[in-house]
């Protein structure tokens, strides 16, 4: 199993199969996201949640393939992060996973923004300590204190010192695509909530839920898998008819005379 996992998780690293993936899955097939404007990322994602006694626990978890879309021709703005959870056995508790998973990177986009902050001030600080005079938007400033990431020489609530993430931050949101590499059909939970044991109706709505999205073979026709344009069309076929001989023949081998 170990060294099956391995195989996905390589051959969704391929940009061509990672696009072809998303661009089924959000754009319904239409060839919307383009493979030379994906990049890899880091996989690994820390979070440090205090406990009790106010000491930080790392913890760290490792999502198979993570890449951001980028905006710009020159490739140095990204608008959109995408994970791909390759599964070649069904995950019962894939809703806490993904949901994990997408919690920890928005925690380091906090993360880097405070760090930014604090860096921007820090420069500010020494610059003012030498007794240097600053004019911005045509108004010289001699206040002092903290500045905010645009530039914009004025003072910060407490709330935003304190949090290290400002009011006009921004977070990069986050798209996770679990694929099922198996014949088999999806039998886990779709959400948290189903995940849930017995919980009375009026409470549900108070109870965060978090749903993944979820590409398995099993569940889609064929024409549905004929809107993949990469290699993906063909493995996710022949995974579909792979315990059907004379539609695996039909669909995969002949594909010729392959009829909807």
């Amino acid at each position: 199993m170990a060294a099956r996992d391995a195989v996905t998780k390589n051959y969704m690293r391929n940009t061509k199969i990672f696009a072809d993936a998303f661009n089924f899955l959000l754009y319904g097939g239409r060839s919307v996201i383009d493979p030379d404007r994906l990049h890899m990322m880091d996989t690994a994602e820390i979070v440090l949640p205090f406990g009790e006694d106010g000491t930080a626990a790392p913890t760290q978890k490792y999502r198979d393939n993570l890449k951001y879309l980028t905006a710009m021709e020159d490739g140095q703005a990204a608008y959109l992060l995408l994970g791909v959870e390759a599964q070649s056995e069904v995950s019962y508790a894939m809703p806490v996973r993904d949901m994990l998973y997408d919690a920890m990177q928005y925690a380091q986009q906090v993360e880097k923004a405070a760090r930014s902050h604090r860096e921007e001030a820090r420069k500010q600080q020494e610059k003012e300590q030498q007794g240097m005079e600053y004019r911005e938007n045509g108004q010289q400033n001699l206040s002092g204190g903290h500045v905010r990431h645009s530039g914009k020489r004025e003072r910060i609530s407490s709330g935003e010192f304190l949090g290290g993430f400002y009011k006009g931050d921004r977070l990069l949101p986050v798209i996770t695509l679990v694929l099922l590499f198996s014949p088999d059909p999806w039998d886990g939970p779709m959400s948290i909530h189903e995940m849930l044991s017995d919980v009375e109706e009026e409470l549900l709505p108070f109870i965060a839920d978090y749903r993944i999205n979820l590409i398995a073979p099993a569940a889609m026709d064929a024409t549905s898998i004929e809107r993949f344009q990469s290699s993906l069309r063909q493995v996710l076929l022949y995974i579909k008819y792979s315990r059907d001989k004379k539609q695996l023949v039909h669909r995969c081998i002949n594909p010729e005379v392959n009829s909807a």
